[in-house]
């Protein structure tokens, strides 16, 4: 009695005859077909090119299963569905299932259900794997015969015929399909590549067109340049104006002290001479002229405040001409970056043009006004001789008042 045949699962990963530079690329099932012979069954599992592939046996039924990564069913083999299936009814095969997954990545898996216990073998022919399955006890003769009649050897002749015809068919029409997939793909490199020719041209024209704006950019820079040394011209100019007005301002003030020197020496003439006034009145007057002196004080001292505010003032415009001056020399580095910032500068400096007119017009105004002061305090000594002795101690006291917010001033 022979010994039981223990039937295991295999699995068993190959690529035969498949080169390395397949192993990345995707694959198409172009067809599944089969065979019969006797007690065994061929099943061609047909790619576009020599697949690699994955083969182990499961149970509860008894299947063959082939696992094709990168792979998809061709639409000639599926159609509008996401699997193929074909029931041969043979001895060893009772179905063939061919299904797309992509739980992860593409795969083509075809399950082979067997029939009856039997072995199974897995090979490549070319672009093909096939599976030969052979049931483990042979085919049953037909019944009241010992061998078969002329009539079956001739319909089991016809039915394989009709198999072979129907599986040439069917790689016949994986063929097309393959073919109008080519095509499809030829005329997708097509237009593809015209595109690409388009995208060049389109490149190609923005280049052309970037360097002529560079160019005008270029142009505007030396434009942008000259008014920026103009500009710089004018504020020379004007600083020098602006210096000379100080000139100005310093001899007025130089003025107006020696008016007050003589307004104070009137004052001491009036007050020797009116000494012997009332106190009473004297004092009732000195406390009437100090308010009003303290206040001219206090307003001395808020305008030598503002004098301090706009020497700040002036400060921080040099500093912003520096940080100007830094801009220019990173503005060189780029055409465009260039123009911009030297329009920008010729702006700020025709700003500083117009903050240094300003500055000469309130200049003058203040020599104007410093001269209108003199004449005044002039005015004054002449009328101060006249005061009485109260109204001069009363100007004294003043004096000391405006003394005081001079060194204010000064300490500011």
């Amino acid at each position: 009695m022979p010994r039981p045949t223990r039937w295991v699962s295999v699995l068993l990963v190959c690529a035969l005859g498949a080169p390395a530079a397949h192993a990345d690329t995707k694959n198409e099932i172009r067809a599944v077909t089969f065979e019969d012979a006797a007690a065994a069954t061929k099943i061609h599992v047909r790619g576009a090119k020599t697949p690699m592939f994955t083969v182990y046996k499961l149970d509860r039924p008894t299947r063959v299963v082939i696992d094709v990564p990168r792979a998809r069913l061709s639409e000639q083999l599926a159609g509008h569905e996401a699997a193929a299936e074909l029931e041969p009814n043979t001895w060893a095969v009772s179905r063939i299932t061919a299904q797309q997954l992509d739980d992860d990545g593409p795969l083509v898996r075809v399950s082979v259900t067997l029939a009856r216990p039997g072995r199974y073998d897995v090979t490549t022919e070319g672009n093909e794997i096939v599976v030969a399955v052979t049931a483990r006890d042979p085919a049953p003769l037909a019944a009241g015969a010992g061998a078969k009649t002329d009539s079956d050897r001739a319909r089991a002749e016809v039915k394989a015929e009709a198999e072979k015809a129907r599986a040439e068919a069917q790689r016949a029409r994986a063929d097309v399909a393959a073919a109008k997939t080519e095509i499809e793909r030829a005329r997708a490199d097509a237009a593809a590549a015209r595109a690409e020719a388009d995208a060049a041209k389109a490149e190609a024209r923005a280049a052309k067109a970037e360097a002529d704006g560079q160019r005008v950019a270029r142009g505007d820079a030396d434009r942008a340049r000259s008014d920026a040394e103009q500009a710089r011209t004018e504020v020379e100019k004007a600083r020098t104006d602006a210096l000379r007005a100080r000139a100005d301002v310093a001899a007025a003030k130089t003025e107006i002290e020696r008016a007050r020197a003589e307004a104070r020496a009137a004052r001491a003439e009036a007050e020797a001479a009116k000494a012997e006034a009332s106190a009473a009145a004297a004092k009732a007057e000195i406390d009437r002229t100090a308010r009003a002196d303290a206040e001219k004080a206090r307003t001395e001292a808020q305008r030598a405040r503002a004098e301090a505010k706009a020497a700040k003032a002036e400060a921080e415009a040099a500093r912003t001409e520096a940080r100007a001056a830094k801009q220019e020399a990173e503005a060189e580095r780029a055409a465009r970056a260039q123009a911009d910032r030297a329009r920008s500068e010729a702006q700020r400096a025709r700003a500083e043009v117009s903050a240094a007119r300003t500055e000469i017009e309130r200049a003058r105004a203040e020599a104007k006004a410093a001269r209108a002061e003199a004449d005044a305090a002039k005015a004054e000594a002449t009328a101060a001789k006249a005061y009485s002795a109260t109204e001069q101690l009363a100007l004294v006291q003043a004096y000391q008042a405006r003394a005081e917010a001079q060194r204010a001033r000064a300490e500011v």
